[in-house]
């Protein structure tokens, strides 16, 4: 029984997760003024996760989640850079915002 109460709740997991990125992803190609102020609140998040992962990993002797992290970190930073590639948008300048 708990094999099947553990499997649905990893199953829900990846759904929320899959459904964050793609929202994430979405807004940062829509919306890349939006992008750029949400941006710095991810990077400090996930720089959090990478200092306490790094600790962790160190403590535990494995290296598994700075990986995750850091990749994550590429993508969240590739995404800032969308507008920039596909040539839909100028450069996100503060200017923009008034």
């Amino acid at each position: 029984m708990s094999g099947l109460l553990n499997g649905t709740i990893s199953g829900a997991l990846f759904g929320i997760i899959v459904g964050v990125v793609s929202g994430i992803t979405v807004l940062a190609f829509k919306h890349p003024k939006v992008y750029k102020k949400l941006y710095g609140v991810l990077l400090v998040i996930l720089l959090g996760a990478l200092a306490g992962g790094a600790i962790s990993d160190l403590s535990n002797g494995a290296g598994y989640s700075r990986f995750i992290v850091t990749a994550v970190i590429l993508y969240v930073s590739f995404l800032r850079a969308i507008p920039l590639l596909s040539g839909e948008d100028k450069p996100v300048k503060e200017e923009d915002d008034k």
